[in-house]
């Protein structure tokens, strides 16, 4: 028998986790983690609750609820770990639209677009975003017909005094260079995806 409870709750907690990704800013992102956790947590003490008064009588659902809380929980709690998988995972799925972003960046189909910023353009609105909070972009390029460009994609942007962090694509060798400085200096926040492109904080 198919627990339509549990379906009902694991689909709830995949949206909102992705939806804390992609568009929850940092002024929400700590209030709606603390909610959600709180959510699940008073639900995880319930169901135990539950589960201990009968205990001569526990049916199979029960457990299977409390097992998937408990995994819940962590995750939730834990949550730049469960951000690191979808990060990966977005890396991969939305690859070929961000390699097309950059060809366009390349041939000026997409220029900064936004009047308080000349670097910053705002591509449409559409789920999945490639680049989180707005979907703005980052473009820098040398004024010429083949230019050196660089591309920078937010995984996670704070407006306050944590540096953002980004998906690089560039094929400036100053930029490589430093690029490179930082995977050496901080690896566990820097690295290479591939050729030209790089994950990076503060960049």
């Amino acid at each position: 028998m198919v627990n339509k409870k549990l379906i009902w709750i694991i689909t709830i907690w995949v949206t909102i986790t992705v939806l804390n990704y992609y568009y929850f800013t940092f002024f929400i992102l700590p209030l709606a983690l603390f909610l959600f956790f709180l959510f699940f947590t008073v639900i995880f003490i319930a169901e135990l609750v539950r589960l201990l008064q009968r205990r001569e009588k526990v049916k199979r659902y029960r457990i299977e609820e409390l097992i998937v809380y408990s995994i819940i929980l962590p995750l939730t709690f834990f949550h730049q770990f469960t951000a690191s998988i979808i990060e990966k995972m977005d890396w991969h799925l939305q690859y070929n639209k961000r390699c097309l972003i950059v060809e366009q960046v390349k041939n000026y189909t997409i220029n900064p677009n936004v009047s308080w910023n000349g670097s910053l353009c705002e591509l449409q609105y559409i789920f999945p975003v490639l680049s989180n909070d707005g979907n703005l972009l980052i473009i820098e390029r040398e004024n010429s017909t083949q230019p050196n460009v660089t591309v920078g994609f937010f995984i996670y942007r704070d407006l306050l005094d944590h540096p953002p962090t980004k998906i690089v694509y560039t094929n400036d060798l100053i930029q490589i260079t430093e690029l490179e400085q930082r995977i050496n200096l901080r690896p566990k926040d820097n690295w290479k995806l591939e050729d030209y492109w790089y994950r990076t904080v503060g960049f």
